[in-house]
């Protein structure tokens, strides 16, 4: 697996286990002690990660159904994008809550520490896999894990920067009884031009368990067209919510994938710039991945 930082490929040697309750000890951890994303975005593209290489025995087709646009929920916690269904609106029991003393207003309340006392106050926190679960906390992949939008008001050091070639990642154990979606927690990047809005074609897939450690299915749907805010800080995060019925395969996951086409950015007008890790253009684009989560996930956390 290759990395374009030598940060990147430090951490995937280091065996520590990474404490909920320490942001920053994690960051270093992984990072080490200079600042995350000093350089051009194309330097920090987390590339080439596949758990599940050579371990899929079936597959769905080559040409992988297309979600319509009414089948996936994208926006913020309320409002609908490009038609789409807003989160709240297509899984309101997963923000049916009240946290104590306040409402749910957006993803993560203030300044989305990981104290363990926002469980049950925070969606984010609470919600997340390395919340309800330790053995979700390890590992460069537990940023994604952990219900953060920001480390210490690092945006920065809360996201996987992504190429169109993407990653797939293998959970610490099979899920079973996963609820009823997977949600992301996404936002658009790149090195050059301002606050704007791109279009990708996201293809997701899931690695369901047959029982046997070293074999999977895998099923792959494509939601076509999701815009996503770029370059405009870490507020303008998007949900993205994908129903478990929208794959045909139902049982215990293993592990999901992410791999992406960047289709149009008005900045291309005025700028070459490229999703792909290998190209050598004026600036790059990263699909910034903050979150995955299974919000109806059954195991409880109290």
């Amino acid at each position: 697996m290759r990395k374009r930082s030598a940060f990147l490929v430090l951490s995937l040697l280091m065996p520590a286990a990474l404490s909920l309750s320490s942001c920053m000890d994690r960051v270093k951890e992984l990072y080490g002690e200079d600042e995350y994303l000093r350089g051009s975005l194309v330097d920090y593209y987390f590339t080439g990660r596949n758990d599940f290489e050579d371990k899929v025995v079936m597959a769905n087709d080559v040409l992988p159904p297309v979600v319509d646009k009414d089948g996936y929920a994208l926006g913020d916690l309320d409002k609908e994008v490009a038609g789409r269904p807003s989160p709240r609106k297509m899984f309101p029991e997963w923000f049916s809550w009240m946290p104590e003393g306040g409402t749910i207003s957006a993803y993560h309340a203030e300044a989305h520490p990981m104290e363990q006392s926002y469980l049950g106050r925070d969606f984010g926190r609470t919600a997340s896999m390395s919340a309800r679960d330790p053995s979700f906390a390890d590992g460069i992949a537990s940023r994604i894990y952990d219900g953060q939008l920001s480390c210490h008001t690092y945006h920065s050091k809360a996201f996987l920067n992504l190429d169109e070639s993407g990653m797939a990642l293998m959970f610490p154990h099979e899920i079973e009884d996963p609820g009823d979606g997977i949600l992301l927690s996404l936002r658009g990047g790149s090195d050059v031009g301002g606050a704007r809005d791109v279009s990708l074609r996201i293809a997701l897939t899931l690695y369901f368990g047959f029982g046997d450690m070293d074999n999977y299915f895998a099923e792959t749907v494509v939601l076509d067209d999701v815009s996503l805010h770029t370059n405009d800080g870490g507020e303008n995060v998007a949900f993205l919510g994908v129903p478990l019925d929208q794959f045909s395969k139902t049982g215990s996951i293993a592990g999901f994938g992410i791999s992406y086409e960047y289709l149009e950015d008005p900045a291309s007008s005025e700028y070459e710039i490229s999703a792909n890790a290998e190209e050598d253009t004026e600036g790059h684009f990263g699909l910034l991945l903050y979150e995955f989560t299974l919000p109806g996930w059954t195991l409880e956390i109290f």
